[in-house]
């Protein structure tokens, strides 16, 4: 008997981002969200990378006027608290600048200059750190959304395609194991690198049963928000549920 799991997840996984509420993105009107869903939809119908769905969605950046086109969104409704104060921090030379993760360091030389003889920066100088600086917050936000909706939509999908294939009697849900697995960098959230231990391969649990957070709520994969799992520990997830499937196992009657 061959069962092709894999297709069966990959249509339930284009469903799922076909119908992304997108809920992070608030900002974003009806037809936009839309018009991502699309872009996304097509992106996983190739198989491509979701950094690349990103960059349609924030569009490219114009080599002459150095701002995005041809987009979804409008990068100017996007971060624009975070530009503000950090504008403050170049207009006042305050060196907490030189802290930001995702400044554009080719202007960090132009800045240190200016702090260290307490010289004001001029207006385009600002400009130009602020536009890239704006480039590189919109990308890294995008990002995290679109990679944790497509994380999401592989889990979901890879979970209702196993219940579809029980209930169709081809397997008992006895003869699956699953496991969560993070992705053990320092962008992981310290509940799930600890559910990661605790729901390692070796201590799989059975497809049925729920996996538990350290605050107690539940999910049946990382991004389920069935049970109730907060928003908190949902956008931008990385992790995945891994299954392992003993054909030989005899059913439970």
């Amino acid at each position: 008997m061959v069962i092709n799991i894999n297709f069966m997840r990959n249509l339930t996984t284009e469903k799922v981002i076909s119908e992304s509420d997108l809920s992070s993105l608030t900002e974003l009107s009806d037809e936009q969200k839309n018009r991502i869903r699309k872009i996304l939809k097509k992106a996983l119908e190739k198989g491509q990378n979701p950094k690349k769905a990103s960059l349609e969605i924030v569009g490219r950046i114009d080599h002459i006027t150095k701002k995005r086109i041809g987009g979804v969104i409008d990068i100017d409704k996007f971060q624009n608290e975070n530009i503000l104060q950090i504008k403050k921090l170049l207009e006042n030379l305050d060196s907490a600048y030189l802290l930001i993760e995702c400044r554009d360091k080719r202007y960090d030389k132009s800045v240190k200059k200016a702090i260290q003889k307490q010289e004001k920066l001029s207006t385009e100088q600002i400009d130009r750190i602020l536009l890239s600086l704006k480039n590189k917050l919109i990308m890294n936000f995008i990002n995290t959304i679109i990679q944790g909706e497509y994380t999401k939509a592989r889990n979901k999908g890879e979970y209702e395609s196993l219940k579809k294939i029980i209930k169709e009697g081809l397997i008992d849900e006895n003869q699956i194991i699953k496991w969560w697995d993070d992705c053990g960098d320092n962008r992981t959230r310290k509940s799930h690198a600890y559910m990661g231990k605790v729901y390692s391969k070796e201590k799989g649990i059975p497809f049925s049963e729920p996996f538990i957070l350290p605050s107690g709520e539940k999910m049946m994969y990382p991004g389920d928000d069935s049970m109730g799992a907060p928003v908190s520990e949902i956008d931008g997830c990385r992790c995945v549920a891994r299954y392992n499937i003993d054909f030989l196992k005899p059913y439970i009657e």
